[in-house]
């Protein structure tokens, strides 16, 4: 949902949703710190808190490039941690539509 609300400029829902993804991955860190003996809450701080970060600033600047940008290494930080926890079958991409049939994405 970041990627479809940005992907439209739709900031506000952007911002909401890249909020929402950052929730998750601190609740994930919080209550699964450790999975299967690998230390999640340490991966997802190192790998994702720069990209996050990097993105909030594009979402927050409405920068359409650095948005994309910003996403693309989000994403490879998703796939780096799956591959470093023996979950590479687990891939993030960009989405090439929309799931949510039932949600606008463009802003009004």
């Amino acid at each position: 949902k970041v990627w479809l609300a940005g992907h439209a400029g739709n900031w506000p829902l952007a911002e909401y949703e890249a909020k929402q993804l950052r929730e998750t991955f601190e609740d994930i860190a919080t209550y699964q710190g450790v999975w299967n003996d690998f230390p999640i809450a340490k991966l997802a701080e190192a790998n994702l808190v720069p990209p996050l970060g990097e993105l909030d600033k594009a979402i927050k600047d409405k920068n359409p490039t650095g948005f994309k940008t910003a996403y693309d290494h989000v994403t490879a930080a998703c796939d780096s941690c799956h591959q470093a926890t023996n979950n590479g079958f687990v891939v993030i991409k960009t989405p090439s539509g929309s799931d949510f049939p039932d949600q606008e994405f463009p802003a009004h």
